[in-house]
């Protein structure tokens, strides 16, 4: 009967243990399951997130290379940085100086109008033009007009337009 009762116990630790064995591969593999579930939610936020900054860095690079000169110019205008904080924008075939009066009041008024991207932001402006109307006329020297006339805009204040040679 003792040997009866012995080999029982050592089934049952047998059991246990084999029952022991199982709960823990069962935790184990939930575990896993768990922490495979929470490396895909990871993934795919970092997907979001990288998606998401893909676009950002997109709309950066198009507010970089575009701006309210860019969209204020007609095909064929040439805009470029003159210096530091000055650009130029060589408009041609202006049918007569008081377009170029109007292009410049226009160019004020969009620099003037808030900034997506800073709405609180104002940009101000002084604009100088000369204007070439008898002829060939050299392009250093309707800068040189021009960058006088803005510097005088300059002093008369923000927002001001002024001519090299009052034509308009």
């Amino acid at each position: 009967v003792l040997s009866f009762a012995l080999a029982d116990r050592f089934n049952q630790i047998k059991l246990e243990k084999t029952q022991a064995q199982a709960q823990t591969l069962a935790a184990q593999q939930q575990l896993l399951a768990s922490l495979q579930q929470h490396e895909r939610e990871l993934e795919q936020r970092v997907a979001e997130r990288t998606a998401a900054l893909a676009v950002a860095n997109q709309r950066l690079r198009e507010m970089a290379l575009h701006d309210t000169l860019r969209a204020s110019s007609r095909p064929g205008d040439l805009v470029a940085r003159y210096g530091g904080d000055e650009f130029v924008i060589v408009a041609e075939a202006l049918g007569v100086p008081q377009d170029a009066q109007a292009f410049a009041e226009r160019l004020l008024a969009a620099l003037l109008a808030p900034m997506a991207a800073a709405p609180d932001a104002r940009i101000g402006a002084s604009i100088g033009i000369a204007v070439g109307v008898h002829g060939p006329t050299e392009i250093g020297d309707l800068l040189r007009r021009a960058d006088g006339a803005m510097y005088a805009a300059k002093a008369a204040g923000r927002g001001t337009i002024r001519w090299a040679d009052r034509i308009a």
